[in-house]
Protein backbone atom coordinates (compact mmCIF):
# COMPACT_ATOMS: atom_id res chain seq x y z
CA UNK A 1 0.00 0.00 0.00
CA UNK A 2 1.45 3.80 -1.01
CA UNK A 3 2.64 5.31 2.30
CA UNK A 4 0.43 8.27 0.75
CA UNK A 5 -2.79 6.10 1.29
CA UNK A 6 -1.33 4.72 4.22
CA UNK A 7 -0.72 8.34 6.19
CA UNK A 8 -4.88 8.90 5.01
CA UNK A 9 -6.32 6.33 6.14
CA UNK A 10 -4.13 6.85 9.42
CA UNK A 11 -5.35 10.35 9.41
CA UNK A 12 -8.81 9.24 8.59
CA UNK A 13 -8.91 6.97 11.13
CA UNK A 14 -7.85 9.16 13.75
CA UNK A 15 -9.75 12.02 12.83
CA UNK A 16 -13.03 9.59 13.35
CA UNK A 17 -11.87 8.39 16.43
CA UNK A 18 -11.37 12.58 17.30
CA UNK A 19 -14.91 12.70 16.84
CA UNK A 20 -16.01 9.68 18.26
CA UNK A 21 -14.69 9.08 21.71
CA UNK A 22 -11.64 11.75 22.12
CA UNK A 23 -11.32 10.98 25.66
CA UNK A 24 -10.31 7.08 24.36
CA UNK A 25 -7.93 7.87 21.71
CA UNK A 26 -5.83 10.43 23.81
CA UNK A 27 -5.31 8.26 26.33
CA UNK A 28 -4.82 5.17 23.92
CA UNK A 29 -2.34 7.71 22.36
CA UNK A 30 -0.89 8.30 25.42
CA UNK A 31 -0.33 4.86 26.06
CA UNK A 32 2.47 4.83 22.99
CA UNK A 33 5.13 5.98 25.65
CA UNK A 34 7.00 4.05 27.48
CA UNK A 35 5.68 3.53 30.61
CA UNK A 36 8.38 5.77 32.33
CA UNK A 37 7.59 8.41 30.39
CA UNK A 38 3.83 7.81 31.54
CA UNK A 39 4.74 7.31 35.05
CA UNK A 40 6.63 10.38 35.10
CA UNK A 41 2.97 12.42 34.29
CA UNK A 42 1.55 11.37 37.34
CA UNK A 43 1.24 13.61 40.03
CA UNK A 44 3.69 14.22 42.95
CA UNK A 45 1.66 14.03 46.13
CA UNK A 46 1.27 18.24 46.88
CA UNK A 47 -0.22 18.36 43.40
CA UNK A 48 -4.01 19.26 43.13
CA UNK A 49 -6.31 20.20 40.30
CA UNK A 50 -7.65 19.33 36.61
CA UNK A 51 -4.08 19.06 35.20
CA UNK A 52 -2.92 16.52 37.89
CA UNK A 53 -6.06 14.53 37.58
CA UNK A 54 -5.23 14.32 33.86
CA UNK A 55 -1.68 13.10 34.35
CA UNK A 56 -2.88 10.89 36.71
CA UNK A 57 -5.15 8.88 34.47
CA UNK A 58 -2.77 9.36 31.70
CA UNK A 59 -0.15 7.45 34.00
CA UNK A 60 -2.90 4.69 35.02
CA UNK A 61 -3.49 5.46 37.80
CA UNK A 62 -7.38 6.12 38.44
CA UNK A 63 -7.82 6.05 42.12
CA UNK A 64 -5.59 8.62 42.28
CA UNK A 65 -7.32 10.87 39.27
CA UNK A 66 -10.48 10.18 40.65
CA UNK A 67 -9.52 11.53 44.41
CA UNK A 68 -7.65 14.50 42.41
CA UNK A 69 -11.19 15.35 41.16
CA UNK A 70 -13.48 14.62 44.35
CA UNK A 71 -11.42 16.92 45.85
CA UNK A 72 -11.11 19.76 42.98
CA UNK A 73 -15.37 19.05 42.57
CA UNK A 74 -16.57 19.60 38.93
CA UNK A 75 -19.60 22.43 38.51
CA UNK A 76 -19.57 22.79 34.89
CA UNK A 77 -19.03 26.58 35.16
CA UNK A 78 -15.62 26.77 35.10
CA UNK A 79 -12.85 26.44 32.42
CA UNK A 80 -12.04 22.60 31.89
CA UNK A 81 -14.48 21.35 33.81
CA UNK A 82 -16.23 19.49 30.42
CA UNK A 83 -13.06 17.91 30.31
CA UNK A 84 -12.71 17.02 33.72
CA UNK A 85 -16.16 15.47 33.74
CA UNK A 86 -14.83 13.11 30.95
CA UNK A 87 -12.21 11.99 33.11
CA UNK A 88 -14.69 11.55 35.97
CA UNK A 89 -16.75 9.36 34.37
CA UNK A 90 -13.74 7.24 33.20
CA UNK A 91 -12.15 7.04 36.59
CA UNK A 92 -15.30 6.09 38.66
CA UNK A 93 -15.95 8.92 40.04
CA UNK A 94 -19.62 10.64 38.69
CA UNK A 95 -19.45 11.56 42.34
CA UNK A 96 -17.75 14.09 41.44
CA UNK A 97 -19.58 15.81 39.07
CA UNK A 98 -22.30 18.56 40.09
CA UNK A 99 -25.93 17.27 39.01
CA UNK A 100 -26.12 20.32 36.76
CA UNK A 101 -22.92 19.28 35.13
CA UNK A 102 -23.69 15.79 35.13
CA UNK A 103 -26.95 15.95 33.11
CA UNK A 104 -24.59 17.64 29.91
CA UNK A 105 -25.94 15.31 27.22
CA UNK A 106 -22.21 14.32 26.43
CA UNK A 107 -21.04 13.81 30.25
CA UNK A 108 -24.83 11.87 30.81
CA UNK A 109 -23.98 9.83 27.43
CA UNK A 110 -20.71 8.92 28.67
CA UNK A 111 -22.01 7.94 32.27
CA UNK A 112 -24.28 5.44 30.65
CA UNK A 113 -22.20 4.17 28.11
CA UNK A 114 -19.80 3.09 31.31
CA UNK A 115 -22.98 1.56 33.18
CA UNK A 116 -23.69 -0.55 29.77
CA UNK A 117 -27.31 1.33 29.26
CA UNK A 118 -26.95 1.99 25.43
CA UNK A 119 -30.34 3.07 25.49
CA UNK A 120 -29.64 5.68 27.90
CA UNK A 121 -26.85 6.93 26.24
CA UNK A 122 -28.74 7.22 22.50
CA UNK A 123 -31.18 9.27 24.84
CA UNK A 124 -29.26 11.46 26.09
CA UNK A 125 -27.55 12.38 22.95
CA UNK A 126 -31.15 12.10 21.01
CA UNK A 127 -30.80 16.16 20.86
CA UNK A 128 -26.78 16.73 19.87
CA UNK A 129 -26.58 14.08 16.81
CA UNK A 130 -22.98 13.54 16.05
CA UNK A 131 -20.56 10.85 15.63
CA UNK A 132 -20.82 9.21 19.02
CA UNK A 133 -24.37 9.04 18.30
CA UNK A 134 -24.15 7.08 14.96
CA UNK A 135 -21.29 4.73 16.51
CA UNK A 136 -23.94 4.10 19.95
CA UNK A 137 -27.04 3.41 16.98
CA UNK A 138 -24.69 1.44 14.69
CA UNK A 139 -23.37 -1.07 17.42
CA UNK A 140 -26.87 -1.71 18.99
CA UNK A 141 -28.07 -2.23 15.90
CA UNK A 142 -25.80 -4.59 15.40
CA UNK A 143 -26.22 -6.99 18.74
CA UNK A 144 -30.27 -7.00 18.11
CA UNK A 145 -31.49 -10.36 17.72
CA UNK A 146 -31.48 -11.41 14.44
CA UNK A 147 -28.44 -8.69 12.89
CA UNK A 148 -27.09 -10.12 10.04
CA UNK A 149 -24.62 -8.63 7.40
CA UNK A 150 -26.11 -8.76 3.73
CA UNK A 151 -24.33 -11.53 2.07
CA UNK A 152 -23.20 -10.71 -1.40
CA UNK A 153 -24.74 -12.66 -4.51
CA UNK A 154 -21.25 -14.35 -5.32
CA UNK A 155 -20.82 -17.41 -8.18
CA UNK A 156 -18.02 -19.77 -7.31
CA UNK A 157 -17.52 -23.08 -7.77
CA UNK A 158 -17.47 -25.40 -4.56
CA UNK A 159 -14.19 -26.42 -3.41
CA UNK A 160 -12.90 -29.85 -3.80
CA UNK A 161 -12.54 -32.13 -1.28
CA UNK A 162 -9.12 -31.23 0.43
CA UNK A 163 -8.76 -29.32 4.18
CA UNK A 164 -8.02 -25.74 2.98
CA UNK A 165 -8.87 -22.95 6.00
CA UNK A 166 -8.80 -19.67 5.78
CA UNK A 167 -8.41 -17.92 9.63
CA UNK A 168 -10.28 -14.71 9.69
CA UNK A 169 -8.34 -13.19 12.54
CA UNK A 170 -8.90 -9.72 14.78
CA UNK A 171 -4.70 -9.27 14.44
CA UNK A 172 -1.80 -11.00 14.78
CA UNK A 173 2.00 -10.90 14.63
CA UNK A 174 4.70 -9.36 13.93
CA UNK A 175 2.60 -6.11 14.65
CA UNK A 176 0.74 -7.49 17.96
CA UNK A 177 2.31 -9.64 20.48
CA UNK A 178 -0.35 -10.56 23.00
CA UNK A 179 -1.48 -14.57 24.42
CA UNK A 180 -4.08 -14.13 21.38
CA UNK A 181 -1.75 -13.77 18.36
CA UNK A 182 0.56 -16.25 20.43
CA UNK A 183 -2.08 -19.02 20.42
CA UNK A 184 -2.97 -18.21 16.96
CA UNK A 185 0.79 -18.82 15.69
CA UNK A 186 1.38 -21.57 17.45
CA UNK A 187 -1.98 -23.49 16.26
CA UNK A 188 -1.36 -22.53 12.51
CA UNK A 189 2.55 -23.67 12.63
CA UNK A 190 0.82 -26.76 14.29
CA UNK A 191 -1.57 -27.32 11.80
CA UNK A 192 0.62 -26.82 8.46
CA UNK A 193 2.88 -29.39 10.31
CA UNK A 194 0.00 -31.65 10.29
CA UNK A 195 -0.03 -31.30 6.71
CA UNK A 196 -3.22 -28.65 6.69
CA UNK A 197 -3.43 -25.95 4.22
CA UNK A 198 -3.79 -22.42 6.00
CA UNK A 199 -4.20 -19.08 5.37
CA UNK A 200 -4.82 -15.95 7.52
CA UNK A 201 -6.11 -12.62 7.18
CA UNK A 202 -6.83 -10.15 9.85
CA UNK A 203 -9.37 -6.97 10.19
CA UNK A 204 -9.88 -4.44 7.55
CA UNK A 205 -7.27 -1.57 8.07
CA UNK A 206 -5.01 -3.73 10.46
CA UNK A 207 -2.24 -2.49 11.28
CA UNK A 208 -2.94 0.78 9.52
CA UNK A 209 -5.87 1.63 12.24
CA UNK A 210 -3.67 1.21 15.30
CA UNK A 211 -0.42 3.51 14.13
CA UNK A 212 1.61 1.62 12.46
CA UNK A 213 3.01 2.76 9.02
CA UNK A 214 4.51 0.32 6.07
CA UNK A 215 2.84 -2.86 6.66
CA UNK A 216 3.30 -5.33 4.16
CA UNK A 217 0.45 -6.67 2.07
CA UNK A 218 1.77 -10.00 3.49
CA UNK A 219 3.68 -11.01 6.50
CA UNK A 220 5.29 -14.18 6.83
CA UNK A 221 6.11 -15.31 10.02
CA UNK A 222 7.87 -19.11 10.54
CA UNK A 223 6.23 -19.71 7.12
CA UNK A 224 2.75 -18.44 8.33
CA UNK A 225 1.35 -16.41 5.91
CA UNK A 226 -0.75 -13.14 7.36
CA UNK A 227 -2.72 -11.31 4.86
CA UNK A 228 -3.66 -7.59 5.62
CA UNK A 229 -6.95 -6.03 3.66
CA UNK A 230 -5.24 -2.78 3.26
CA UNK A 231 -7.83 -0.05 1.96
CA UNK A 232 -7.48 3.42 1.16
CA UNK A 233 -10.90 4.72 2.82
CA UNK A 234 -12.06 3.12 5.70
CA UNK A 235 -16.71 3.07 6.10
CA UNK A 236 -17.82 5.85 8.62
CA UNK A 237 -20.39 3.10 10.62
CA UNK A 238 -18.78 0.32 11.89
CA UNK A 239 -21.62 -2.00 10.12
CA UNK A 240 -20.78 -0.96 7.08
CA UNK A 241 -16.78 -0.82 8.02
CA UNK A 242 -17.76 -4.69 8.69
CA UNK A 243 -19.49 -5.24 5.28
CA UNK A 244 -16.92 -3.59 3.35
CA UNK A 245 -14.23 -6.26 5.15
CA UNK A 246 -16.77 -9.17 3.64
CA UNK A 247 -16.40 -7.80 0.23
CA UNK A 248 -12.09 -7.74 0.78
CA UNK A 249 -12.33 -11.19 1.88
CA UNK A 250 -14.23 -13.03 -0.70
CA UNK A 251 -11.87 -12.59 -3.09
CA UNK A 252 -9.11 -13.71 -1.00
CA UNK A 253 -11.25 -16.73 -0.02
CA UNK A 254 -11.30 -17.19 -3.75
CA UNK A 255 -7.79 -16.85 -4.90
CA UNK A 256 -7.24 -19.28 -1.86
CA UNK A 257 -9.55 -22.01 -2.46
CA UNK A 258 -10.93 -21.95 0.79
CA UNK A 259 -13.13 -25.48 1.97
CA UNK A 260 -13.31 -23.90 5.47
CA UNK A 261 -13.48 -20.09 7.21
CA UNK A 262 -11.85 -20.39 10.81
CA UNK A 263 -12.71 -17.34 13.00
CA UNK A 264 -11.86 -15.73 16.79
CA UNK A 265 -13.89 -14.03 19.05
CA UNK A 266 -15.25 -11.24 19.51
CA UNK A 267 -18.91 -11.24 17.33
CA UNK A 268 -18.04 -8.71 14.88
CA UNK A 269 -15.45 -11.28 13.27
CA UNK A 270 -18.60 -13.56 13.64
CA UNK A 271 -20.80 -11.56 11.72
CA UNK A 272 -18.17 -10.98 8.77
CA UNK A 273 -17.26 -14.21 8.63
CA UNK A 274 -20.83 -15.91 8.65
CA UNK A 275 -21.55 -13.52 5.60
CA UNK A 276 -18.51 -14.56 3.44
CA UNK A 277 -19.09 -18.36 4.44
CA UNK A 278 -23.06 -18.12 3.04
CA UNK A 279 -21.91 -15.98 0.10
CA UNK A 280 -19.10 -18.61 -0.65
CA UNK A 281 -21.50 -21.60 0.52
CA UNK A 282 -18.65 -22.54 2.89
CA UNK A 283 -18.78 -24.33 6.38
CA UNK A 284 -17.09 -22.17 9.27
CA UNK A 285 -15.55 -22.56 12.72
CA UNK A 286 -16.30 -20.08 15.50
CA UNK A 287 -13.77 -20.21 17.94
CA UNK A 288 -14.42 -18.63 21.51
CA UNK A 289 -11.48 -17.48 23.19
CA UNK A 290 -13.30 -15.84 25.67
CA UNK A 291 -16.44 -13.73 27.03
CA UNK A 292 -16.78 -10.91 25.47
CA UNK A 293 -19.06 -9.49 28.05
CA UNK A 294 -17.44 -10.45 31.02
CA UNK A 295 -14.58 -9.11 29.77
CA UNK A 296 -15.98 -5.80 29.15
CA UNK A 297 -17.35 -5.66 32.61
CA UNK A 298 -14.13 -6.66 34.10
CA UNK A 299 -12.70 -3.40 31.97
CA UNK A 300 -15.10 -0.83 33.55
CA UNK A 301 -14.03 1.09 36.88
CA UNK A 302 -14.81 -0.53 40.18
CA UNK A 303 -18.38 1.70 40.70
CA UNK A 304 -19.98 0.54 37.65
CA UNK A 305 -19.60 -3.26 37.44
CA UNK A 306 -22.33 -4.43 39.36
CA UNK A 307 -24.71 -2.37 37.40
CA UNK A 308 -22.50 -2.91 34.00
CA UNK A 309 -22.84 -6.87 34.98
CA UNK A 310 -27.04 -6.79 34.53
CA UNK A 311 -27.06 -4.03 32.28
CA UNK A 312 -28.89 -4.13 28.46
CA UNK A 313 -25.01 -3.97 26.45
CA UNK A 314 -24.18 -7.58 28.56
CA UNK A 315 -27.31 -8.92 27.50
CA UNK A 316 -26.90 -7.94 24.01
CA UNK A 317 -23.66 -9.28 24.16
CA UNK A 318 -24.30 -12.57 25.64
CA UNK A 319 -27.07 -13.30 23.92
CA UNK A 320 -25.07 -12.48 20.04
CA UNK A 321 -22.37 -14.24 21.02
CA UNK A 322 -24.29 -17.54 21.76
CA UNK A 323 -26.81 -16.30 18.47
CA UNK A 324 -23.87 -16.53 16.48
CA UNK A 325 -22.15 -20.14 18.00
CA UNK A 326 -25.49 -21.31 17.28
CA UNK A 327 -24.69 -20.61 13.63
CA UNK A 328 -21.85 -21.95 13.24
CA UNK A 329 -20.87 -24.97 12.32
CA UNK A 330 -18.53 -25.85 14.74
CA UNK A 331 -17.75 -23.66 18.23
CA UNK A 332 -14.36 -24.38 19.75
CA UNK A 333 -13.70 -23.31 23.20
CA UNK A 334 -10.56 -23.12 25.83
CA UNK A 335 -11.62 -24.90 28.72
CA UNK A 336 -14.35 -27.36 30.14
CA UNK A 337 -15.62 -24.39 32.17
CA UNK A 338 -16.08 -22.92 29.17
CA UNK A 339 -17.95 -25.36 27.22
CA UNK A 340 -20.11 -25.89 30.52
CA UNK A 341 -20.91 -22.26 29.95
CA UNK A 342 -21.96 -22.51 26.49
CA UNK A 343 -24.26 -25.86 26.84
CA UNK A 344 -25.17 -23.91 29.55
CA UNK A 345 -26.88 -20.94 27.23
CA UNK A 346 -28.29 -23.41 24.85
CA UNK A 347 -25.66 -24.77 22.28
CA UNK A 348 -24.98 -28.30 21.39
CA UNK A 349 -22.59 -30.25 23.16
CA UNK A 350 -21.73 -31.99 20.25
CA UNK A 351 -21.37 -29.37 18.10
CA UNK A 352 -18.07 -28.23 20.34
CA UNK A 353 -14.95 -29.31 20.93
CA UNK A 354 -12.17 -27.97 23.68
CA UNK A 355 -8.54 -27.35 22.35
CA UNK A 356 -6.54 -25.96 25.18
CA UNK A 357 -3.91 -23.16 25.40
CA UNK A 358 -0.71 -25.80 25.36
CA UNK A 359 2.84 -25.24 25.25
CA UNK A 360 5.92 -26.14 22.74
CA UNK A 361 7.43 -29.69 23.20
CA UNK A 362 10.67 -27.79 23.48
CA UNK A 363 9.87 -26.38 27.15
CA UNK A 364 9.31 -30.24 28.68
CA UNK A 365 13.33 -30.28 27.92
CA UNK A 366 14.49 -27.53 29.73
CA UNK A 367 15.78 -28.28 32.98
CA UNK A 368 17.76 -24.54 33.49
CA UNK A 369 17.29 -23.74 37.79
CA UNK A 370 15.55 -20.66 38.48
CA UNK A 371 19.74 -19.34 39.92
CA UNK A 372 21.23 -19.82 36.60
CA UNK A 373 18.27 -18.33 34.42
CA UNK A 374 18.49 -15.76 36.94
CA UNK A 375 22.55 -15.36 36.53
CA UNK A 376 22.48 -15.43 32.83
CA UNK A 377 19.71 -12.43 33.18
CA UNK A 378 22.27 -10.49 35.45
CA UNK A 379 19.72 -10.64 38.22
CA UNK A 380 20.34 -11.51 41.70
CA UNK A 381 20.74 -15.94 42.35
CA UNK A 382 19.94 -15.49 45.77
CA UNK A 383 16.24 -15.17 48.06
CA UNK A 384 12.70 -16.92 45.90
CA UNK A 385 11.44 -14.76 43.27
CA UNK A 386 7.74 -15.19 42.39
CA UNK A 387 5.82 -12.91 39.70
CA UNK A 388 4.58 -13.65 35.97
CA UNK A 389 5.31 -13.21 32.13
CA UNK A 390 2.28 -12.16 31.15
CA UNK A 391 0.28 -8.64 30.32
CA UNK A 392 -0.13 -6.09 33.10
CA UNK A 393 -3.63 -5.29 33.63
CA UNK A 394 -5.92 -4.75 36.34
CA UNK A 395 -7.87 -7.81 36.97
CA UNK A 396 -4.78 -10.05 36.92
CA UNK A 397 -4.29 -9.15 40.37
CA UNK A 398 -0.67 -8.39 40.84
CA UNK A 399 -1.22 -5.70 43.15
CA UNK A 400 -2.42 -8.07 45.27
CA UNK A 401 0.95 -9.89 44.66
CA UNK A 402 3.14 -6.83 45.38
CA UNK A 403 1.62 -6.49 48.91
CA UNK A 404 1.63 -10.48 49.50
CA UNK A 405 5.71 -10.14 48.71
CA UNK A 406 5.61 -6.88 51.15
CA UNK A 407 4.11 -9.37 54.11
CA UNK A 408 6.37 -11.98 53.47
CA UNK A 409 9.30 -9.47 53.74
CA UNK A 410 8.07 -7.40 56.67
CA UNK A 411 8.00 -11.31 58.15
CA UNK A 412 12.06 -11.57 57.82
CA UNK A 413 11.56 -13.74 54.22
CA UNK A 414 14.06 -13.02 51.61
CA UNK A 415 10.79 -12.87 48.89
CA UNK A 416 11.01 -10.67 45.33
CA UNK A 417 8.81 -9.98 42.80
CA UNK A 418 9.70 -10.02 39.17
CA UNK A 419 7.18 -8.60 37.05
CA UNK A 420 7.95 -9.34 33.15
CA UNK A 421 5.38 -7.65 30.61
CA UNK A 422 3.74 -4.77 30.10
CA UNK A 423 0.12 -3.29 30.16
CA UNK A 424 -2.03 -0.52 31.10
CA UNK A 425 -1.55 -1.43 34.94
CA UNK A 426 2.49 -0.77 34.84
CA UNK A 427 2.76 2.69 36.21
CA UNK A 428 0.57 2.17 38.83
CA UNK A 429 2.20 -1.33 39.65
CA UNK A 430 5.30 0.01 40.12
CA UNK A 431 4.41 2.99 42.09
CA UNK A 432 3.03 0.56 44.25
CA UNK A 433 5.68 -1.03 44.76
CA UNK A 434 7.59 2.19 46.25
CA UNK A 435 4.67 2.73 48.08
CA UNK A 436 5.40 -0.97 49.78
CA UNK A 437 9.13 0.26 49.80
CA UNK A 438 9.98 -3.02 47.82
CA UNK A 439 12.67 -1.24 46.08
CA UNK A 440 15.13 -3.44 44.15
CA UNK A 441 13.27 -5.96 45.61
CA UNK A 442 10.03 -5.11 42.81
CA UNK A 443 11.37 -5.56 39.26
CA UNK A 444 9.69 -4.75 36.20
CA UNK A 445 12.06 -5.21 33.24
CA UNK A 446 9.35 -4.97 30.63
CA UNK A 447 8.14 -6.40 27.32
CA UNK A 448 11.31 -9.28 26.51
CA UNK A 449 11.31 -10.26 23.08
CA UNK A 450 9.11 -13.59 22.05
CA UNK A 451 12.48 -15.87 21.90
CA UNK A 452 13.92 -14.79 25.20
CA UNK A 453 10.49 -15.51 27.48
CA UNK A 454 11.09 -18.71 28.69
CA UNK A 455 14.51 -17.13 30.58
CA UNK A 456 12.36 -15.15 32.27
CA UNK A 457 9.95 -17.90 32.91
CA UNK A 458 12.84 -20.26 33.88
CA UNK A 459 14.34 -16.93 36.60
CA UNK A 460 11.22 -17.39 38.53
CA UNK A 461 10.58 -20.24 41.54
CA UNK A 462 7.22 -19.73 41.91
CA UNK A 463 4.85 -18.17 39.09
CA UNK A 464 1.60 -16.31 40.21
CA UNK A 465 -1.24 -16.17 38.40
CA UNK A 466 -3.37 -13.67 41.48
CA UNK A 467 -6.08 -13.50 39.32
CA UNK A 468 -9.06 -10.87 41.15
CA UNK A 469 -12.50 -13.16 41.50
CA UNK A 470 -14.36 -11.87 38.35
CA UNK A 471 -17.04 -13.66 35.85
CA UNK A 472 -14.61 -13.35 33.30
CA UNK A 473 -11.77 -14.95 35.30
CA UNK A 474 -13.77 -17.39 36.53
CA UNK A 475 -14.15 -18.94 32.99
CA UNK A 476 -11.62 -18.48 30.93
CA UNK A 477 -8.20 -19.94 31.27
CA UNK A 478 -4.46 -18.12 30.84
CA UNK A 479 -2.08 -19.64 28.53
CA UNK A 480 1.11 -18.31 30.69
CA UNK A 481 1.14 -21.05 33.71
CA UNK A 482 0.70 -23.87 31.19
CA UNK A 483 4.10 -22.64 29.60
CA UNK A 484 5.22 -22.43 33.44
CA UNK A 485 4.36 -25.37 34.21
CA UNK A 486 5.82 -27.44 31.10
CA UNK A 487 9.30 -25.44 32.82
CA UNK A 488 8.51 -27.11 36.30
CA UNK A 489 7.75 -24.19 37.69
CA UNK A 490 5.08 -24.13 40.68
CA UNK A 491 2.17 -22.21 40.35
CA UNK A 492 0.11 -20.19 43.05
CA UNK A 493 -3.29 -19.14 41.71
CA UNK A 494 -6.00 -18.18 42.55
CA UNK A 495 -8.70 -20.10 43.44
CA UNK A 496 -11.07 -19.75 40.63
CA UNK A 497 -12.78 -22.71 38.63
CA UNK A 498 -10.80 -21.50 35.26
CA UNK A 499 -7.49 -21.67 37.42
CA UNK A 500 -7.92 -24.64 39.18
CA UNK A 501 -8.74 -26.37 35.76
CA UNK A 502 -5.50 -24.87 34.71
CA UNK A 503 -3.68 -25.85 37.71
CA UNK A 504 -4.81 -29.68 38.10
CA UNK A 505 -6.53 -28.45 41.53
CA UNK A 506 -3.58 -27.00 43.11
CA UNK A 507 -1.70 -30.36 42.54
CA UNK A 508 0.83 -28.42 40.72
CA UNK A 509 1.67 -25.72 43.05
CA UNK A 510 -1.00 -23.62 45.74
CA UNK A 511 -4.34 -22.46 45.75
CA UNK A 512 -5.58 -19.27 47.70
CA UNK A 513 -8.68 -16.96 48.21
CA UNK A 514 -9.12 -14.53 44.97
CA UNK A 515 -8.34 -10.67 46.18
CA UNK A 516 -6.86 -11.66 49.39
CA UNK A 517 -3.02 -10.81 49.49
CA UNK A 518 -2.21 -12.38 53.19
CA UNK A 519 -4.28 -15.97 52.00
CA UNK A 520 -1.75 -15.18 48.69
CA UNK A 521 1.09 -14.78 51.01
CA UNK A 522 0.34 -18.05 53.38
CA UNK A 523 0.49 -19.63 49.86
CA UNK A 524 3.60 -18.21 48.96
CA UNK A 525 5.10 -19.47 52.58
CA UNK A 526 3.96 -23.01 51.83
CA UNK A 527 6.34 -23.12 48.85
CA UNK A 528 9.12 -21.67 50.48
CA UNK A 529 10.45 -25.07 51.02
CA UNK A 530 12.75 -25.69 48.10
CA UNK A 531 11.91 -29.80 47.91
CA UNK A 532 8.15 -28.75 48.30
CA UNK A 533 8.74 -26.35 45.08
CA UNK A 534 10.77 -29.08 43.21
CA UNK A 535 7.66 -31.74 44.10
CA UNK A 536 4.97 -29.41 42.66
CA UNK A 537 7.05 -28.22 40.28
CA UNK A 538 7.16 -32.27 38.46
CA UNK A 539 3.42 -32.65 39.29
CA UNK A 540 2.56 -29.62 36.57
CA UNK A 541 5.50 -30.78 34.46
CA UNK A 542 3.10 -34.05 34.18
CA UNK A 543 0.07 -32.04 34.21
CA UNK A 544 0.81 -30.64 30.84
CA UNK A 545 2.98 -33.24 29.16
CA UNK A 546 0.49 -33.92 26.42
CA UNK A 547 -1.13 -30.66 25.98
CA UNK A 548 1.11 -29.69 22.88
CA UNK A 549 -0.10 -27.28 19.97
CA UNK A 550 0.45 -30.55 18.08
CA UNK A 551 -2.60 -32.47 20.14
CA UNK A 552 -4.93 -29.01 19.85
CA UNK A 553 -4.21 -29.33 15.82
CA UNK A 554 -5.35 -32.66 15.37
CA UNK A 555 -8.49 -32.03 17.42
CA UNK A 556 -8.93 -29.03 15.11
CA UNK A 557 -8.12 -31.43 11.65
CA UNK A 558 -11.15 -33.46 13.37
CA UNK A 559 -13.43 -31.33 13.25
CA UNK A 560 -12.49 -29.93 9.73
CA UNK A 561 -12.42 -32.87 7.90
CA UNK A 562 -15.89 -33.98 9.77
CA UNK A 563 -17.16 -30.46 7.84
CA UNK A 564 -15.45 -31.22 4.64
CA UNK A 565 -17.43 -35.15 4.91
Amino acid sequence: MPRLQEARLLAATGWRMVREDPMWLAVQAARRFAPAKRLALAPRRQSHGLLAALGAYIADQPEQAAALLRARGVKGTRPGDALAARVAVQVGAPDAIDPVALARPEVAAALAVERGDLTGALQSLARTPGHAQRKLLAERRMLQPGFRLPVPDVAWRRPGSDVRVLHILTNSLPHTRSGYTGRTHHLLKALQSAGVSVDAVTRIGYPTTVGLLGAADVDVVDCVSYRRLLVPKLAGAPDARLEQQVAALIPVARRFDASILHTTTDYTNALVTQAVADALRLPWVYEMRGQLELSWVAARAEAYRTEAADSERVRLLRAKEAELATAADAVVVLSGVQRDDMVARGLDPDRIVIVPNAIDPGLLKRNTSPADARRRLGLPTDAVWVGTVSSLVGYEGLDDLLRAVALLRGEGLDVRALMVGDGVSRPSLMALAHELGLGENALFPGRVPAAEAAGWFEALDIFAVPRKDTPVTKVVTPLKPVEAMALARPVVASDLPALREVAADGAAGELFTAGDPASLAEALSRLLDPDVRAARGRAGRVAVHERTWSAGASTLLRVYERLRG
